[in-house]
């Protein structure tokens, strides 16, 4: 999904983890706190530790979008690119 108004782009854990299990080498790192707020939740229930990942995302046959994500439980959507 793209979203114009996403201000980072996310990932799902339960894709992350997925991705991770068929081989595929994502190191998450810590990066602080953040408020996510969705339309959802209520942005109080949205503060977690934030984790990143790098990761290059193949759209199509030849476009490599290289990027980090911030790894979110999203209910809806695999990935959410934003900005």
């Amino acid at each position: 999904m793209k979203d114009d108004g996403a201000s980072e782009n996310y990932v799902g854990r339960k894709f992350i983890d997925q991705l991770t299990r068929q081989g595929a080498a994502l190191q998450a790192k810590k990066a602080g706190w953040m408020i996510v707020e969705t339309a959802n939740i209520k942005a109080e229930d949205g503060i977690e530790k934030r984790q990143r990942v790098k990761w290059k995302l193949r759209l199509g046959a030849s476009y490599v979008y290289d990027a980090e994500f911030t790894i979110y439980d999203i209910k809806s959507f695999d990935i959410v690119l934003g900005k």
